[in-house]
């Protein structure tokens, strides 16, 4: 009896996917914290944001007619340097809150993530956006050498 995949969807049209590397070490997003006039995010956070929006607008621009409406699954690593300990969610949040507005009009739209953390010789956050679920399926690791 063969197995169907249950990640593998029946093709429509052409695998919509945006990949994206983010140089430098991974910043998870920190809470955001209240100043003397009101909320806000802490300023390495902000930073790294900038950072991840820059990437993916340069992304954007390799992908014309990119659609932010559709239901997305996301594929992230996330190698470190750093050794210091750190939520995996916290860094999947980064990612998340750059793409709002960039590649998916809500980050609500994502209904799948895959993703890993590990140590690395240089710090680098692979992000790959599937428009139809077709995320990494079948490459669970990255190969960095």
């Amino acid at each position: 009896v063969r197995v169907k995949n249950p990640f593998k969807k029946p093709h429509s049209g052409p695998h919509r996917t945006l990949t994206v590397m983010i140089p430098g070490e991974p910043v998870p997003l920190a809470r955001a914290r209240q100043g003397r006039h009101g909320w806000y995010l802490p300023q390495r956070s902000r930073d790294y944001r900038t950072l991840v929006q820059q990437h993916f607008r340069l992304a954007l621009n390799r992908h014309p007619g990119w659609r932010t409406d559709q239901p997305m699954s996301v594929w992230m690593q996330f190698g470190r340097v750093s050794r210091r300990r750190s939520d995996l969610d916290n860094f999947l949040k980064a990612i998340l809150d750059a793409a709002n507005g960039l590649i998916v009009q809500d980050d609500s739209q994502v209904h799948t993530i895959y993703a890993t953390m590990y140590c690395a010789p240089a710090g680098a956050a692979w992000v790959e956006f599937s428009q139809d679920g077709a995320t990494r399926r079948d490459r669970h690791v990255h190969n960095h050498g």
